[in-house]
C-alpha cells in the first residue's frame, strides 16, 4: 500500500473501506455515501473550491441527510471551510469560517461532535489538500 492509500478504520472511523487520498474532490467521489452532495458540488460549479491547493475541509452532509434548499452555491459554500478541521481540532475553537465566510458553529463532544448544529458521523479523512467530515444532516 503506497503513502497515498488510506484506511478509514486507521483514520478513526471503524469502517475497513480503503480509499486513495487523492484532493478533497477525488477523495469525495470514492465515498457513496456523500453521491448526492457531490452532484450539488458539480451543479453549483464548485469543484475548482475541492481541488484547491490550499487546506481545505468538506463536512459533507450524507445522502439520507441532505436536502437541496435555495442556490447550489450558497447552500454548498456553507460546507467548504477554511483550513485543516480535524475532529480534534474542534475542541478549540466554537465556530469555524466558511469559504463564503460565513460562521458555522462546532461542537467538541465524546458522544459525536457537531456542525452547524449537525452530528458529525464519519471523522478525519485525510486528503492531499485537507479532510472530509461527514455530518448526518444540513446546517441549521
Amino acid at each position: 500500500m503506497s503513502a497515498q492509500d488510506q484506511t478509514t478504520a486507521a483514520q478513526g472511523t471503524g469502517l475497513a473501506e480503503n480509499l486513495k487520498a487523492g484532493d478533497i474532490l477525488e477523495t469525495a467521489r470514492q465515498i457513496s455515501e456523500i453521491s448526492e452532495f457531490l452532484k450539488a458540488v458539480q451543479q453549483a460549479g464548485m469543484e475548482t473550491e475541492l481541488r484547491a491547493v490550499s487546506m481545505r475541509t468538506l463536512f459533507a452532509p450524507v445522502n439520507s441527510g441532505f436536502k437541496m434548499t435555495g442556490s447550489p452555491a450558497d447552500v454548498i459554500s456553507k460546507y467548504i471551510v477554511q483550513g485543516r478541521q480535524m475532529e480534534a481540532d474542534l475542541r478549540t475553537t466554537r465556530t469555524v469560517k466558511s469559504i463564503s465566510g460565513q460562521p458555522i458553529p462546532v461542537e467538541f463532544r465524546s458522544e459525536g461532535s457537531r456542525f452547524g448544529g449537525a452530528k458529525i458521523v464519519r471523522r478525519d479523512i485525510s486528503c492531499t489538500n485537507g479532510m472530509i467530515q461527514l455530518i448526518e444532516g444540513m446546517v441549521s
